[in-house]
């Protein structure tokens, strides 16, 4: 006679009391199915169960629906599963009161619950839906215990560090950089072995002793500016490196002079060279302190233009001493109508072609006969270079303030385009005294024959019965363009030719009768 037995598992339950008519064999075999499972039965009542009251549904088994009670719970961190939860499927209801608890104050944290305000509760319904995985689930392919151990107690042949960084070119951890270096040749059938070079580098960040590094460096030598057609300017052409440590900051190459905290000094520069800056506690104040050494990319030009009824532009910008072919440094520019400061942009007031030195003013800004336009700029013509040095000092305290700026800027003796000054030119200006209206010297000379450079030839010829033995005539024969000359605006009526057509680099010009 075999006892009926009850077990439960997983919420099954299982009753053999209607096996008590079998034969000796038959009960055998239940007897030893009966044994097996109360002995499993024995193993589940040993297993340790937490202290936090919960139950799961019979229901559940199939379905990724749980729900979990838990009483006094006054814990910041619960631990609700070991699979993911799905965050918007979180209800948590509090039996004491019999409501529904706001779930934001609640941070589920994969399969952790944090209770952001620490509140207690004296008893807890939570109901949630699971993904049937673990997100949050880690693993690897090497065994981390292996790191630091000697390379006789290591398994693995190597030692692998992901996140380890990887030393390049310029050995510094706290310096991150990024360009170009390149080397190249190009032939072919109409030209020679040419070897060609281009270096590029942009650098930041700290070379160690809190030194810190900003850094721009290119070999390449870039003609053109930024178009004036957008608000802001994007300067590809700026070269330099910064070097600062706590108040103290060196930069050289390319940068910008900006006015001092004064009234007299008005300045706005772009420069080439090396400027310094310091500040530092004195006594009860502070200590400023600024040099700049440098060559002037440009020199400051003022232009009020003529303007007329319903012209939009073109304008075009001159020199202080009336030089047609400028170029205007980009950004340097301002324009003021009737007092106010125009601002730059195809969508704000006006344009500018830095290269050509034009300026065009879009439909938000009409021109008019009666407006009042000032420019001021900065510009180039190649043809002395300027050399500038700027000093400025000053001390602050709560009650006084003492500012000491020094500011100079010449032109080179010699100019950079036409080379020197012949003896018989230079004999010619001293003896012309005060009369700058005959400072005029012929610039007709002899050159080697070139296709990429504007020459001409001399001949002669009758005009209105006149007899002229030196006239210049644009030619590209190879055996008569030999003669170079440099052309100045005289004014409409007092010259002898004309500019037929010009590019952005030459002039050229013909005609020989008073124009």
């Amino acid at each position: 006679m075999i006892k009926t037995r009850k077990i439960a598992k997983y919420g099954v339950l299982t009753n053999l009391s209607g096996f008590t008519n079998l034969s000796g064999f038959t009960s055998f075999v239940f007897l030893f199915l009966l044994i097996n499972i109360s002995a499993f039965a024995q193993i589940n009542t040993n297993t340790q169960i937490p202290n936090t009251e919960y139950r799961i549904l019979n229901t559940e088994l199939k379905s990724n629906l749980r729900t979990k009670y838990f009483t006094d719970f006054k814990a910041d961190t619960l631990y609700l599963d070991s699979l993911t939860i799905l965050p918007n499927s979180l209800i948590i209801n509090d039996l004491s009161q019999n409501k529904i608890l706001d779930a934001t104050d609640f941070v589920l944290e994969n399969n952790y619950l944090l209770n952001q305000k620490k509140a207690a509760f004296a008893k807890l319904e939570i109901s949630y839906r699971v993904f049937p995985f673990d997100i949050g689930f880690t693993t690897f392919r090497k065994d981390s215990t292996w790191r630091g151990l000697d390379e006789g107690d290591r398994i693995a042949g190597f030692e692998y560090n992901p996140y380890a960084n990887n030393q390049g070119i310029i050995e510094a951890p706290g310096l991150s950089y990024n360009g170009s270096f390149e080397r190249g040749i190009s032939f072919g059938n109409n030209q020679d072995l040419v070897v060609n070079s281009n270096f590029n580098l942009q650098m930041a960040g700290k070379l160690g002793d809190d030194i810190e590094i900003l850094g721009a460096i290119s070999d390449n030598n870039i003609p053109l500016q930024a178009e004036g057609n957008t608000q802001q300017l994007n300067e590809f052409d700026r070269l330099f490196i910064q070097l600062k440590r706590n108040n103290v900051k060196l930069t050289a190459g390319d940068y910008e002079l900006k006015r001092p905290n004064a009234y007299f000094l008005n300045y706005y520069k772009k420069l080439q060279g090396l400027t310094f800056e310091s500040d530092s506690e004195l006594g009860k104040g502070t200590l400023t302190s600024s040099a700049s050494a440098a060559i002037s990319r440009g020199k400051f030009g003022k232009n009020t233009l003529q303007t007329q009824e319903g012209n939009q532009g073109p304008y075009k910008l001159l020199g202080n001493d009336g030089e047609l072919f400028i170029i205007v440094l980009s950004g340097t520019e301002r324009v003021f109508l009737d007092g106010q400061l125009l601002t730059r942009g195809q969508e704000n007031d006006y344009i500018i072609d830095y290269n050509r030195g034009e300026i065009r003013f879009t439909p938000n800004r009409l021109i008019t006969k009666d407006v009042r336009i000032i420019i001021e700029f900065e510009y180039t013509n190649n043809e002395y270079q300027r050399s500038l040095v700027a000093l400025n000092l000053g001390y602050e305290t709560d009650r006084f303030s003492l500012h000491l700026n020094a500011y100079n800027e010449q032109d080179g003796k010699t100019p950079t385009t036409g080379g020197e000054l012949s003896e018989v030119q230079q004999l010619a200006l001293a003896n012309i005294s005060d009369a700058t209206g005959s400072a005029f010297v012929t610039s007709v000379d002899t050159t080697v024959f070139r296709t990429d450079r504007i020459l001409y030839k001399l001949v002669d010829t009758l005009i209105n019965g006149l007899f002229f033995d030196s006239v210049l005539v644009y030619s590209t024969n190879r055996d008569s363009a030999i003669y170079e000359a440099i052309f100045s605006e005289v004014g409409l009526g007092n010259g002898n030719y004309i500019r037929l057509q010009s590019s952005a680099m030459e002039r050229f010009f013909v005609g020989f009768r008073p124009i």
